[in-house]
């Protein structure tokens, strides 16, 4: 399978790059992951917003199993998150997982996406929402795969 993860937002910290490539690194073996970082150059909360927004939609194919990760989206167990990436990838769907920036996206990218996701009612750091989405696309893997890693009930 084909992953894409579009991170939005400025500055991210060495600590939050270095889970970033821990968990790229183990997606890898089985998978092909690109990461790619959407900045912005706007001034007002608007601006950045439609900016981000615009470039990651340039980015977005057709074809792609678009995911966005969004408070006001759907929560999903980790199994039922495994489900929904392996229907994607069944469809050959290249999987393309969205965390916007510090101010969100538009809704014109809400409306491209294929499922919209939430970790939790809570707002995390824009750090800690990347290296979640990664750790949970790597869990996906690895409870398809059924490995000790996912080890709930």
């Amino acid at each position: 399978m084909k992953i894409l993860f579009l991170f939005g937002g400025g500055k991210t910290s060495d600590e939050a790059i270095d889970f970033e490539e821990s968990y790229a690194k183990r997606i890898s073996h089985t998978n092909t992951v690109e990461k790619q970082n959407v900045t912005s150059k706007g001034k007002t909360r608007e601006e950045i917003q439609n900016s981000e927004t615009s470039s990651m939609l340039q980015t977005i194919k057709p074809t792609d199993y678009v995911i966005l990760l969004d408070e006001r989206g759907k929560k999903l167990s980790s199994p039922q998150f495994s489900t929904l990436l392996e229907k994607a990838e069944q469809d050959g769907k290249r999987v393309v997982v969205i965390v916007g920036g510090s101010y969100g996206v538009t809704d014109d990218l809400r409306d491209k996406a294929n499922q919209i996701v939430s970790f939790s009612d809570m707002i995390f750091p824009h750090d800690l929402a990347r290296v979640m989405a990664m750790e949970q696309v790597y869990r996906a893997t690895q409870i398809r795969k059924g490995t000790p890693y996912h080890h709930a009930d």
